[in-house]
């Protein structure tokens, strides 16, 4: 009888908290991935921008060359690009920089804890 008792919670519990597991997962990530999702649409957005202002360019460079539009072709392809790349570098710098704050930390801990467990005693005792 029980051996039947812990075999009925056992096979209770265990879904229940795999299922409780999945979705407090789920909404941690879905809670880490919403900013770079923001990220990436406004990233992809600029990419647009860019690649009809080019091939806008392309289409029409017979005109712009008998018009003398150059410059002004010049200036919006490079606007497009500037702030294509002022996104780019000013999404990527706190991820960059938090992993970098992340990684030191890391290596400061485990410096520390090695410099602990490896003293000149430690040392002495092994030889």
């Amino acid at each position: 009888m029980n051996m039947h008792h812990f075999l009925s919670h056992l096979f209770m519990q265990t879904p229940s908290l795999l299922l409780a597991y999945l979705v407090i997962a789920g909404w941690f990530l879905t809670y880490l991935r919403r900013p770079t999702g923001r990220m990436t649409v406004t990233e992809q957005k600029l990419e647009g921008e860019f690649r009809y202002i080019n091939a806008r360019l392309i289409t029409n460079s017979e005109e712009v060359a008998f018009y003398q539009g150059n410059q002004r072709e010049k200036l919006t392809l490079l606007a497009s690009f500037q702030k294509l790349v002022c996104t780019v570098i000013y999404n990527s710098v706190p991820y960059m920089l938090s992993t970098t704050v992340l990684l030191g930390q890391m290596h400061v801990l485990l410096s520390d804890r090695l410099s602990r467990s490896i003293s000149l005693e430690s040392i002495g005792e092994i030889y």
